[in-house]
């Protein structure tokens, strides 16, 4: 169970990693026509809305993983509980 959770895990932050460094690289092309306040502020926004934007839905997912994970062990502890509890008895 563990072991897939960590998989799962590794593959949302290169997800995230991935979604950051493409935001870069599009902010980093639009560099160049800026030439007011105005539009670098614009851009700065857009560029801080995706990163933020990008960074909640991967902890998001994070956090569903986690606690899939963390259910899914629980289940299995109850499990065994039973179980051994029925050839106790």
């Amino acid at each position: 169970i563990n072991m897939n959770a960590v998989a799962e895990l590794i593959k949302t932050q290169q997800d995230g990693m991935i979604a950051y460094l493409d935001s870069n690289t599009e902010y980093g092309k639009k560099l160049p026509e800026v030439k007011d306040v105005s539009t670098a502020m614009e851009l700065g926004r857009e560029y801080s809305e995706t990163v933020w934007g990008n960074f909640r839905s991967s902890s998001e997912a994070q956090v569903s993983i986690v606690r899939s994970a963390v259910e899914e062990a629980g289940e299995a502890v109850r499990a065994s509980f039973k179980a051994e509890g029925e050839t106790a008895a």
